[in-house]
């Protein structure tokens, strides 16, 4: 009688792991960032409110121009970094875009809440991006041979 047991295939399992966490995770992550931060920005745009006037539409459309990933005068999209450490910025360079968003101070003194339109759209958007993320791993690691 044995006082152990042989565990076959570890070692290959760990070369997969180690392949996975050097290469395929961290362009996975990298792509995931960029495709959060384009549907968020979607999600902005679509509640972000435009004026009724000809002239309207500029803070809206600064939030459609990041959402496909591109910056301007009015947009804002940038990566910083690589692989797992990663931030993706986005947003608009509209210089009113915050008084928008959080509110400000009226000339009379009143205080104007604003659209509060960011925080509502993640309010939305947080459920769906975790369960996106979820099965975004779930089908990496299947790819991989790891699940």
């Amino acid at each position: 009688m044995s006082d152990g047991f042989v565990i076959e295939g570890l070692d290959q399992f760990h070369r997969q792991l180690l392949a996975f966490t050097k290469n395929k995770f961290p362009r996975a992550v990298e792509a995931w960032c960029e495709g959060l931060a384009m549907r968020l920005m979607e999600r902005v745009a679509d509640l972000a409110p435009v004026r009724e006037d000809p002239g309207g539409g500029r803070l809206r459309n600064s939030y459609v121009t990041a959402s496909m990933g591109q910056s301007d005068e009015d947009a804002y999209f940038e990566r910083i970094g690589r692989g797992g450490n990663i931030t993706v910025l986005v947003g608009s360079n509209v210089e009113y875009a915050d008084y928008v968003n959080t509110g400000h101070k009226l000339r009379n003194g009143a205080w104007w809440e604003g659209y509060h339109y960011f925080d509502d759209a993640w309010d939305e958007f947080e459920v769906e991006a975790a369960d996106w993320l979820a099965d975004r791993l779930e089908e990496l690691f299947s790819e991989s041979g790891l699940s």
